[in-house]
């Protein structure tokens, strides 16, 4: 074998490992795209479960605020209902009250009905 072929041999070696190298190289570009893929839709998927976070957490705090809402609410009805008893119980009084005089007043009127009688 003389150099030329030699040289020719080693071109022909050298060709295959660099195709072989272009290949690789092929191959390692589509798994980088493939992983900045997996990357982006891992941050999007990330950023969308936030999203939803978020809105849970700022459910709670409105469902918060209307539970604030009812207990306060059930507070002024039972402060109302406290009131209103309060009231009637003044009215009964009132209403005894005005029997009573009612009862003087015919009493009275009776005496003296008796008297010019």
């Amino acid at each position: 074998m003389n150099i030329t072929q030699k040289l020719n041999a080693i071109n022909e070696e050298a060709e295959a490992v660099k195709a072989e190298i272009d290949g690789i190289s092929g191959q390692i570009e589509n798994r980088q795209t493939l992983i900045y893929d997996n990357l982006t839709e891992q941050s999007s998927i990330k950023a969308e479960n936030q999203k939803f976070i978020t809105m849970l957490e700022q459910l709670e705090i409105r469902k918060s605020q209307l539970n604030s809402r009812i207990i306060t609410g059930k507070s002024d009805e039972t402060a109302q209902r406290q009131v209103i008893a309060s009231i009637t119980s003044q009215l009964k009084e009132c209403d005894v009250n005005i029997s009573s005089i009612n009862d003087s007043i015919a009493e009275a009127n009776a005496n003296v009905t008796s008297i010019k009688g």
